[in-house]
Formats: structure tokens, C-alpha cells, sequence
């Protein structure tokens, strides 16, 4: 895998692998994450742009949607 991680937790130590990015954290800011992710436009009308490809996306809105329902399982339990 390409991408791992050790993170010691007050109740355990999280370890875990994927081959692809899940979040970057640098001084304690989220900077990158995996979903629903695309790039910053140089300018105002050019993220507006991206805005609506995201949003137009159905592939990224129905992982999206399967994402917030699995997190919404977890923290019910």
C-alpha cells in the first residue's frame, strides 16, 4: 500500500493502509482530503466552475452519500 498511517489514540493506536490518500494534516489543519475533493481555481469564476462539475458529478455524489450515511451509523452506535 502507498499511503499508511500509525496514530496513537487515547484507547488504542489506529494503523491502517489504503492505496490512496485519505486526508493530509500539517499544524493541525485538515489541508487534503479524499472525497469530494477538486482542485482550487486561480480565480473566483474558475472555482465556480469547479463547483458545478463537482456538484454534477454522480459518481462523487453517490460516494458522498454512502460516506455520510456509513459515518452516521457510526457515531449512532
Amino acid at each position: 500500500m502507498q499511503f499508511q498511517i500509525m496514530a496513537p489514540l487515547r484507547c488504542c493506536i489506529l494503523v491502517a493502509s489504503s492505496p490512496e490518500i485519505l486526508t493530509c494534516v500539517k499544524k493541525r489543519k485538515i489541508i487534503n482530503q479524499l472525497l469530494g475533493t477538486i482542485r482550487r481555481g486561480k480565480t473566483a469564476k474558475e472555482d465556480l466552475v469547479f463547483e458545478k462539475e463537482i456538484l454534477n458529478d454522480e459518481k462523487k455524489c453517490a460516494e458522498h452519500i454512502i460516506l455520510v450515511d456509513m459515518q452516521r451509523n457510526n457515531v449512532k452506535k
